[in-house]
């Protein structure tokens, strides 16, 4: 017994636990190989306790089901490090707002060497590391296809922030500017929206609205677009190609097409202020235009144009023609 004492007083020692009684339950056993066990007659390990390990009055404890529990009014903390000196190279706090931090390291899941501050790896594909030391995460998804990051809400109300991927700029330390890729709920059965926001200055903390994806229709400058693609502005191109699904005009110069008089021309346009098939000025301004089949259109209408100009210039070489036989024959009346 008195053995077993000295080797739990050398342990609490050991610990830099100084309490002030000390109090031993005739549990403490120690065996041949040096090894000490407490609540144990067996011990495996030079110190083998067999229960609890509980310090302080603030309920920190070990356990054996391999929990460790941290407790007490100030700011817990585990340090780590890979020398004897007093300072640490890493450290888990939890602060007294509920926040737990890891402070100097990079923290690795699934990998024994993150490069990034927080590096996750399925699996350490590839040997590509540019711009990893400096870089906030990294996923490493190895052979597996899927590499997905699930945010999920429920009983979001419509345009709510379901998830968002944002990014702040502060030139000065103390205003910033945000541009952020949000996901929106919507209504119903409607899908979600992904909206995309940028900021005009540099104290535009939220950022303004941009461009939107609303299931299959992208919508510039617009929350709610009615098209495969809605700008609301200008749109500035190099070249714009436009697939057609009607046939084109050159119809109009088969043999069979049916030209219709000036006559009727003139007096349409006396009765409507437009051309025939060409929409009015209300029209337009209410509905807009459509590209392709107005090109079309104006084609058309060039295209008979055309039919009309071949026309009236038949008929202006043949009055020429007359013309000039009717100078001859005057001249010979003359001679």
């Amino acid at each position: 017994m008195k053995h077993s004492i000295l080797l739990a007083l050398a342990f609490m020692m050991c610990l830099g636990l100084h309490a002030q009684t000390l109090y031993v339950p005739g549990n403490v056993q120690s065996s041949n190989n040096g090894n000490v066990g407490i609540g144990t007659q067996d011990p495996t390990a030079t110190l083998h306790v067999n229960g609890d390990i509980a310090w302080g009055s603030s309920g920190s404890k070990l356990s054996p089901a391999g929990t460790i529990e941290l407790k007490g009014a100030g700011t817990p903390y585990i340090d780590f490090s890979n020398s004897s000196a007093d300072d640490f190279d890493a450290r888990i706090m939890l602060k007294d707002d509920n926040k737990l931090g890891l402070t100097g390291a990079n923290f690795g899941v699934g990998t024994n060497s993150p490069l990034s501050l927080l590096s996750i790896y399925k699996a350490n594909v590839g040997t590509n590391t540019d711009g990893l030391d400096h870089s906030l995460l990294y996923l490493n998804n190895g052979n597996e296809r899927d590499g997905s990051i699930v945010i999920k809400s429920h009983g979001a109300h419509k345009d709510e922030v379901i998830g968002a991927l944002k990014f702040h700029s502060s030139p000065d330390a103390l205003n910033y500017s945000q541009s952020a890729i949000k996901a929106l709920a919507n209504q119903d059965a409607t899908a979600n929206a992904l909206a995309f926001y940028t900021a005009s200055s540099n104290s535009q903390q939220e950022g303004t609205e941009v461009m939107r994806i609303q299931g299959d229709r992208i919508g510039i400058l617009t929350p709610n677009p009615d098209a495969k693609l809605t700008v609301n502005g200008d749109i500035h191109a190099k070249e714009v190609r436009v697939d057609l699904n009607f046939p084109a005009p050159d119809y109009v110069f088969q043999p069979d097409y049916s030209l219709v008089p000036l006559v009727d021309v003139k007096k349409y346009i006396q009765e409507n202020h437009h051309l025939s098939e060409v929409p009015s000025a209300t029209e337009m301004e209410e509905n807009g235009i459509d590209v392709a089949s107005m090109n079309m259109l104006l084609l058309k209408k060039v295209e008979e144009l055309t039919l009309y100009l071949i026309k009236q210039n038949e008929i202006n070489q043949k009055q020429a023609e007359e013309i000039e036989a009717l100078k001859e024959r005057l001249l010979n009346l003359e001679q």
